[in-house]
């Protein structure tokens, strides 16, 4: 699931639904798909948590939050 909010394949190509949203104005969806990354979540065998994927795919998020939609770092930060 976390890999489905991190990286899309269109076309052959690989998107990221996050930088999508955002740079198409769709301040929601990429709040809701921030919010999910980071919620933890488990099953029998382990806990899940998108924290250090969020960051290996998408490194420069912080900076293009503050920059394209500053009103997002809040729920960035509190996801941290």
């Amino acid at each position: 699931r976390i890999e489905w909010a991190l990286r899309v394949t269109m076309q052959g190509n690989l998107m990221s639904p996050i930088y999508w949203a955002v740079r198409d104005g769709r301040f929601s969806i990429a709040q809701f798909l921030i919010q999910d990354v980071l919620r933890i979540r488990a099953d029998r065998l382990k806990y899940y948590y998108g924290r250090e994927r969020l960051w290996e795919t998408h490194p420069n998020l912080l900076a293009i939050l503050c920059d394209q939609c500053p009103q997002l770092v809040e729920d960035l930060q509190d996801g941290l």
